[in-house]
């Protein structure tokens, strides 16, 4: 989805994701647009860097969360106040020609506390973001406060109850059943029910069967 809205607005794209789907990412983005992604490294941008920020031909760059988050260099723990915190990835970022923020794993910045939060928020100025995220959330508009925050900090600023109305202009979400309908091959769960016995259990401890014999 994040793929085929990128290619259609022909945005420039800053991705976000976790360490360990960066490399998969990468794939996605070639396999699914036709073209390179560039990832980011480090801590703070290397020159290299700031040139590939700049370079406005690159559609796709990937950063990890961890980058974000380690390059703090202030913190005085005021959340509600952007001068209270800096990270030179943030102040790259939020100068760079980005038309789009995909933060994929979403959920991983539910808390306006944490670092990847805070760079996050210092890029406002993207004129698009996209939150994706497979991972249920509590449904209340606490859970999504830090997200809605990025999206719009006066609409959804600290102290304002955000009401479950508000979250239909902003939120898409959809059920494997919904996918169903629209044609893709989710296997609906089964549950089957055995019985066993303690006994049963101390034999399988003892003389686990083997995969072969079964």
């Amino acid at each position: 989805v994040a793929c085929a809205y990128a290619r259609i607005r022909q945005a420039r794209t800053l991705w976000v994701t976790k360490p360990a789907l960066c490399n998969n990412l990468v794939r996605e983005i070639k396999k699914l647009t036709g073209q390179n992604a560039i990832r980011l490294l480090g801590t703070t941008p290397s020159p290299q860097a700031i040139q590939l920020l700049q370079d406005k031909s690159i559609q796709h760059l990937v950063i990890t969360y961890d980058s974000l988050s380690r390059s703090i260099l202030k913190d005085d723990d005021d959340i509600d106040s952007a001068a209270s915190y800096t990270s030179l990835w943030g102040l790259a970022l939020s100068v760079s020609p980005f038309d789009l923020c995909v933060v994929d794993e979403a959920h991983n910045v539910k808390n306006r506390a944490t670092g990847r939060w805070k760079v996050l928020a210092m890029l406002r100025k993207i004129p698009s973001f996209l939150f994706l995220t497979a991972t249920r959330l509590v449904n209340n508009g606490l859970d999504f406060f830090a997200l809605l925050n990025i999206l719009d900090e006066s609409r959804f600023a600290p102290g304002i109850p955000v009401l479950k109305q508000q979250l239909d202009d902003v939120l898409v979400r959809r059920l494997k059943e919904d996918l169903r309908q629209i044609g893709h091959a989710f296997p609906k769960r089964e549950i089957v029910q055995e019985d066993i016995t303690v006994a049963d259990l101390r034999v399988e401890l003892l003389f686990p069967a083997d995969e072969a014999t079964r």
